[in-house]
């Protein structure tokens, strides 16, 4: 994408070197809570359920794991070869909620 694309020239023109898989990752966890930080403030912690963001490597749609614990990133890939081709196939929104109903969300 381009967005990627800006990405990597402004770090090699800034570093002189690639950027590695943990600098995609730094940059998207950063983009994710200020993000977070930006959209809801000092409330953050108590809309942590409602923040989803797109990244450059790493989607975010935070859940809480249980009442009273902590969040976790429940946004995932499901990815088809077809036709020599693989493609991104986001599950539908209702997949969350059979996976959760059946007590299995773990692979």
């Amino acid at each position: 994408s381009t967005v990627v694309r800006n990405f990597v020239r402004d770090f090699r023109e800034q570093y002189k070197t690639d950027p590695s898989e943990q600098a995609f990752l730094g940059f998207d966890l950063a983009y994710t809570y200020l993000s977070g930080l930006m959209q809801f403030g000092t409330g953050l912690p108590g809309n942590m359920g409602r923040l989803e963001t797109e990244g450059l490597h790493l989607n975010t749609r935070m859940e809480q794991v249980e009442e009273g614990s902590g969040f976790e990133n429940r946004y995932y890939y499901i990815l088809k070869y077809q036709d020599f081709d693989l493609l991104i196939k986001n599950p539908p929104e209702s997949y969350f909620t059979t996976l959760d109903d059946e007590g299995s969300d773990s692979e």
